[in-house]
């Protein structure tokens, strides 16, 4: 959940948009999660920002 507040916010800034504060990105971050919930590890093993994440041997959650 925090990658994807966090890449969703600094995705966000980028474009140049106006902060629209931690509701807005609460909002699409559970939209995201309700839509893709099941698939979001399938998102992280492509992305090579976070496919480290999962590969993480000492890391036991995942």
């Amino acid at each position: 959940m925090e990658l994807l507040w966090e890449d969703f916010e600094s995705t966000y800034a980028k474009a140049g948009r106006t902060y629209q504060g931690k509701e807005v990105t609460d909002k699409v971050v559970r939209i995201w999660v309700n839509q893709y919930g099941g698939k979001l590890h399938e998102f992280a093993a492509l992305n090579l920002k976070y496919a480290h994440l999962l590969h993480n041997e000492n890391d036991r959650y995942h």
